[in-house]
């Protein structure tokens, strides 16, 4: 028998290729999802640890009596209890630490910061020295770069006396290095604030911490006391970190990390430790992950599974039919019931088997492919029990669609099955009931899927199908219904190939059922590729929204730095790098984040994000009544005036106004007003770099009477070298807003700029550069902002601004739905003090150099860290609900591949009997093309009914069940597509017609070709 089979399968080699191919695509597609789902999730799983980050970690704080605060030999002694636990899977690390909250100053003369002392394992390997050497013994410390900016002497060779905030006790070091760290926000950091700087309550600054040798602590010495007192032990805090190995983390260890944490807080009572971890929270997380794509991957593989096994039920009917003479003939020779089941089923079963290995090591492949596209790099790929089991359910279906297949053929008599034409009937009414309760089953479930929207989750990727489904079934029932008038019509018609096909496709309806899997498959594909791009686009939509920019380098930010002028001379042309920062107000009208960025640069670098105003539409915005600032360079300024009608006194003193890198006003006074032409010279801190903000005449507060006049302002120079103005433009300058008992009226003149001006007692006046608008414009996002409110903002260090509503949109970049935009320098220059609890950030620009980050470096920033458009588009095509679009793209796609291979198999199993009409019907004088042009329109009848009802059914799909599929794991108010462009629809559409058209072409020549006259002479084979 084995013999039998394998000369059968050579025998009917093309058929047999083609139903092992059908065979192969339904085993990897059940695989498929198991194996993708499990690389999915692991992928998921990297990715919800990473973005945790220290929150992975396990951190031991020392506790003695429910205190943190420890002796010095009490911290010890919990540094090596922690030392002797026993080494924990996935933690090969322990990161002990020496801290203590203090305040130190490099003398009494230069102030004093708040800041930590600090010792920790490692800690050298994780900064970069900018000057210096680590401290190896007692007494030795580095300082943060931006310390040792700051002006408190934080120098190297400098001595620091640092004394606890919580005891006094204190400790002279000696500063030996200055440090930046490489990345403040590594997890080898463990989270702790041990890098930040600000202002506390009482004005004293707050600076990185100061990293000290392990021996430094025993240095501590307390406060003195009376004589005859105990001097305290001073106190400091202790705490082993064990951060997570988290690239050696598989979903198999999730129980294995919670059992250890459990572990970990019932030894921590007795070793004097308290357990702090949020592991917890971020396992659940990614087992929530894990679910999510499960669910979703189980949803569109169901699909797939279920079409392909409708087809290969399809395909292995026709196989078995075309087998029918051979098993009349095995019936004659005498095989018992058990050798017939043998030889009928032994072909498609053999077949089947040998599908199963192919479909597993496809699904592998596929699923590998997948993975390097789409999922982190190095996440495995393993076929497990899961996919195992898949598979063999996948074969089990095949086996019981053979069986019910072969029944029918097995059961009919010799005389039947050696008919060379079999007539069929219509359809049964129980079919025909069956058909439209599936129509309206699938009907009422899209609507309900439909109804609930994306709350229904995953379940809505069935909606797609369930909608085709109706459509297939209900256009292969209609097509005979449609087409029965054009019987009688083509009765005595001379259109030969007409009256041929109509009555093929009427009354022979067996096709029908493939052309409804046919037109599924065509709507799912339609459906898969426009829901895959639409997907696509969304989430390049959203991440250009969500970060601003190609690229985002974050930026550490030290008091006094002028950041929007380091950019600028990292980048002089302004083509391809901007400055911005984040910040969130201490009080005010505002209570959402305001994005500050340097709108003179925006258009350059802002990412384009559909349906937001563009980045060139905010920068007009937020910089309208702006104008280029005027540049002090150098270290004296003079400026001529020429003073005429005064009258009164005494005479207001002349200061200059000018703003420094750091944003704040500096008024730096020259000499009193004088009659007649004059020059008042001045010395000014402005070596790095100043602006010009104006001009101001103060009044003495102990005068008597005003003063008024006329003043002509010509020329600036600094250092000698005059100045570019803009004393004659108009526009370029305005009076200053009068404090006290004064007025101006400002206007430019070809001589220069002429100011009447009148100042009482204790009164300022002047006038200042039109460069800054005054209030600042401010573009809201969210509903319900009126143009031209006033809205008040405040910084931590009680200073006050006022912004004016200039516009407003739905959506703005960074902020989303709800924060300001503003011009960075404007804002700056309203409220320096935002400067110091803002996050910093450098926006780079499509046309950025490959060496963009080394000019910002080598321009004097810090980078610490990056966000750009790439890596968060691939972070949300790794999310769940976008992997399930993709691979229902990828499942649809195979799927239709997959019923136009089993039309082809339904066709060539049906040459032989079609062989015998195309015979008769030359051999009445039929001509062999008419008989071809039969044979081409009956397919385009039955093939082209599948596309012309697949392809609308696949749009209405789109457009009835895409709102309602989730595309993301979470919600973004983020305005996105429904509908994908008609490009790669159109493209999908013709890929398709033209697979239907060359399947046409070859089952209608096949057909001719067989059907040749001596094939009516032929014996019954």
């Amino acid at each position: 028998m084995p013999g039998l089979v394998l000369r059968a399968l050579r025998w009917r080699a093309a058929l047999s290729i083609t139903v092992w191919t059908c065979a192969v695509v339904v085993c990897a597609g059940a695989a498929l999802g198991p194996v993708f789902a499990l690389a999915a999730a692991e992928s998921g799983l990297q990715d919800v640890l990473r973005d945790a980050g220290a929150r992975t970690g396990v951190r031991l704080q020392g506790d003695s009596g429910g205190s943190p605060q420890l002796t010095v030999e009490e911290a010890e002694q919990r540094l090596d209890t922690a030392a002797a636990l026993p080494p924990l899977a996935h933690r090969p690390d322990r990161i002990g630490s020496l801290f203590l909250e203090a305040r130190a100053s490099a003398g009494p003369d230069l102030g004093s910061m708040n800041t930590r002392m600090l010792w920790r394992d490692g800690a050298c390997a994780l900064v970069r020295l900018d000057a210096g050497r680590c401290p190896d013994r007692p007494g030795e410390a580095i300082v943060s770069s931006r310390s040792a900016a700051l002006p408190y002497g934080w120098k190297r060779g400098a001595t620091l006396v640092v004394g606890s905030a919580l005891d006094g006790a204190s400790v002279s070091v000696r500063v030996v290095g200055v440090y930046t760290p490489r990345s403040a926000s590594s997890p080898r950091w463990s989270g702790q604030p041990y890098f930040q700087v600000g202002v506390d309550s009482k004005g004293v600054p707050i600076t990185d911490a100061v990293l000290v040798d392990r021996g430094t602590f025993d240095r501590l010495e307390p406060l003195p006391v009376a004589p005859d007192a105990v001097p305290a032990k001073p106190l400091v805090q202790e705490a082993v970190d064990l951060p997570l190995d988290v690239r050696s983390v598989r979903l198999a260890d999730i129980g294995s990390l919670r059992s250890q944490v459990r572990a970990l807080e019932r030894s921590g009572g007795v070793d004097a430790f308290t357990v702090a971890t949020s592991l917890r929270a971020v396992l659940a997380e990614a087992e929530q992950v894990r679910a999510r794509i499960d669910v979703a991957t189980a949803l569109v593989v169901l699909q797939l599974c279920v079409l392909g096994w409708l087809v290969l039920h399809r395909v292995l009917v026709d196989a078995v039919d075309a087998r029918s003479a051979d098993i009349a003939l095995a019936k004659l020779r005498g095989f018992d019931r058990t050798a017939l089941l043998r030889f009928g089923l032994g072909e498609p079963v053999v077949l089947l088997l040998l599908a199963a290995p192919v479909g597993a090591l496809l699904a592998v492949l596929v699923a590998t492919r997948l993975a390097d596209a789409v999922l982190l790099p190095g996440t495995p790929v393993r076929f497990t029990w899961v996919a195992l089991l898949a598979l063999v359910g996948a074969v089990a279906g095949g086996a019981a669609a053979v069986v019910q297949s072969a029944w029918s053929t097995l059961r009919r008599p010799v005389l039947e099955q050696w008919r060379r034409t079999r007539s069929s009937s219509g359809g049964s009414p129980a079919g025909l009931v069956a058909d439209v309760l599936v129509a309206a089953l699938a009907a009422l479930a899209f609507v309900a899927l439909r109804v609930a929207g994306p709350e229904a989750g995953a379940l809505t990727l069935l909606g797609p199908g369930l909608l085709v489904c109706a459509a297939g079934f209900a256009g292969a029932r209609l097509l005979p219904i449609v087409l029965r008038p054009a019987v009688p019509a083509t009765a005595a018609s001379r259109r030969i190939a007409v009256f041929l096909a109509v009555r093929q496709v009427v009354r022979r309806p067996a096709g029908l059922r493939l052309v409804a899997l046919l037109t599924v498959a065509v709507g799912l594909a339609v459906f898969g590729v426009g829901g895959e791009v639409v997907a696509a686009q969304n989430r390049v939509t959203r991440a250009a929204a969500e970060i601003g920019a190609t690229r985002v380098e974050r930026v550490r930010f030290t008091p006094g730095q002028d950041v929007a002028g380091q950019v600028a001379r990292a980048d002089p042309d302004g083509r391809w790098a901007a400055a911005a920062a984040s910040w969130l107000p201490f009080g005010g009208d505002v209570t959402d984040p305001v994005l500050a960025v340097d709108a003179d640069r925006l258009a350059a670098v802002g990412a384009a994000a559909p349906g937001l105003p563009s980045a060139g539409r905010i920068a007009a915005v937020v910089h309208e009544g702006a104008a280029p600032s005027t540049a002090v360079r150098g270290r004296e300024l003079a400026v001529r005036i020429r003073v005429a009608d005064r009258v009164g006194g005494p005479a207001p003193q002349v200061v200059l106004a000018l703003r420094g890198p750091d944003g704040v006003e500096v008024d730096v006074p020259t000499s009193t007003l004088r009659r007649g032409a004059a020059v008042y010279r001045a010395a000014v801190p402005c070596a790095q770099g100043c602006e010009l903000i104006g001009l101001s005449w103060v009044g003495d507060v102990l005068a008597e009477g005003t003063v008024s006049g006329t003043a002509l302002i010509d020329r600036l120079t600094v250092d000698g070298k005059a100045v570019a103005t803009g004393f004659s433009t108009s526009g370029r300058w305005r009076s200053a807003i009068a404090q006290g008992d004064a007025s101006d009226r400002v206007r430019p003149t070809a001589e220069g700029l002429l100011d009447l001006f009148r100042i009482g007692p204790g009164g300022t006046g002047g006038a200042v550069l039109a460069d800054l608008p005054d209030p600042v414009p401010a573009l809201v996002a969210g509903a319900g902002a009126r143009s031209g409110r006033m809205l008040d903002v405040a910084s931590p260090d009680g200073a006050a601004a006022r912004l004016v509503v200039a516009g407003a949109a739905p959506v703005l970049p960074v902020v989303l739905d709800a924060g300001v935009v503003v011009d960075l320098r404007s804002f700056r220059a309203a409220l320096p003090g935002f400067a110091v609890d803002a996050q910093w950030s450098v926006w780079l620009g499509p046309h950025a150099p490959a060496d963009a980050v080394a000019r910002l470096r080598h321009a004097g920033l810090v980078i610490d860290g990056e966000q750009s458009l790439a890596a968060r588009n691939a972070e949300l095509a790794r999310q769940g609900p976008a992997l399930a679009l993709l691979l229902l793209a990828v499942c649809a796609v195979a799927g239709a591949l997959l019923a136009m291979g089993g039309t082809a198999v339904s066709i060539a199993a049906a040459v032989r009997r079609r062989s015998y009409e195309a015979a008769a019907l030359s051999t009445v004088g039929v001509r062999r093309g008419q008989v071809y042009r039969a044979a081409i329109l009956e397919q385009l009848l039955l093939l082209g009914t599948a596309v012309v009802v697949g392809l609308p059914a696949g749009v209405l799909a789109l457009v009835l069940a895409l709102p309602a599929v989730p595309q993301s794991a979470d919600d973004t108010p983020v305005p996105l597509a429904a509908l994908p462009p008609a490009t790669p629809l159109l493209l999908c559409a013709a890929v398709l017609v033209v697979l239907v058209g060359g399947t046409v072409l070859l089952s209608a020549g096949r057909v001719v070709r067989a059907g040749s006259s001596s094939r009516l002479r032929e014996a019954e084979e």
